[in-house]
């Protein structure tokens, strides 16, 4: 985890300004993935210090770079006189004991990190839309673990964003659909449509541009605001039907050419799902 923190002198008379645009500037910000927390702190009169945590350098390097962020931050920067950053390493991170805290700071604490965590899962889905797989596995850790790993693709969030590539090859324009997500303060469930014209090669069949939905049931474990563990299981037989698969014959395993798994013979469809091919 990393801290940014910003010292800003404000122009006189203009501290209740200031105070009011970083509120709603942090309102936008705590939706970036990877964004933990943030604070304004005053320490003079016209004195600022603004810290703001994020699970990554990388996470924090790509909304500092955005064209997003330069227009987000426009008004604090016509308010101020001077700046200056520093970015540092958080090593430790010690709370209170449970036994100190009240039981409403602690209600208060755990809805926190419960609506954190949904929202976590729902930038994740929301940045498989946009076809960005970088933004989409920044809160994932680099070793995490993911129990539908493909088979040729490398172990962790690498992996991980090697499949995502393969899908949205297969989904240039389709939509990700969260119909349902549940949160606690260590796992999320989310049930999710895929829909949209496949493209490619998706599950060793060479689609055509049919108009297909796609059905996920997703598990995620999260720690420290950081993805560490995944599973999943995906109505593929459904997938491969609308393709015109499903009633016979072969096809390779995994999620495309790039991703090469074994041959299997698909049985008479009976509409249930084959295990074979939930991932």
């Amino acid at each position: 985890m990393i801290r940014a923190t910003l010292r800003m002198l404000v122009r006189p008379d203009r501290e209740q300004d200031f105070v009011d645009a970083w509120e709603k500037i942090a309102s936008v910000v705590r939706q970036a993935p990877g964004n933990l927390r943030q604070s304004l702190l005053r320490t003079g009169p016209r004195e600022f210090v603004i810290t703001s945590d994020w699970n990554s350098p990388e996470a924090f390097q790509k909304f500092e770079r955005s064209p997003e962020q330069d227009v987000l931050t426009a008004p604090l920067r016509e308010l101020r006189e001077s700046a200056r950053m520093e970015v540092s390493e958080i090593v430790l991170h010690v709370e209170k004991e449970d036994s100190e805290i009240s039981p409403e700071r602690a209600e208060s604490a755990v809805d926190r990190q419960v609506e954190a965590n949904r929202r976590t899962i729902i930038e994740h889905f929301r940045s498989l839309e946009r076809g960005d797989v970088d933004a989409a596995v920044s809160a994932f850790a680099p070793d995490m673990v993911n129990h539908r790993l493909q088979p040729g693709s490398p172990p962790g969030r690498d992996g991980l964003a090697q499949t995502l590539a393969v899908v949205l090859r297969a989904f240039p324009t389709g939509t990700w659909t969260v119909e349902n997500i549940v949160a606690d303060t260590e796992n999320v469930v989310a049930k999710l449509v895929v829909e949209g014209e496949a493209q490619d090669v998706i599950m060793g069949v060479r689609a055509t541009g049919q108009r297909v939905t796609w059905r996920h049931i997703h598990w995620f474990r999260i720690l420290d605001s950081t993805v560490v563990e995944h599973d999943a299981i995906r109505d593929d037989r459904g997938l491969l039907r609308q393709l015109g698969v499903g009633t016979g014959g072969t096809h390779s395993g995994g999620l495309g050419v790039s991703l090469p798994g074994s041959t299997r013979t698909l049985q008479p469809d009976t509409g249930d799902r084959d295990p074979a091919f939930t991932a």
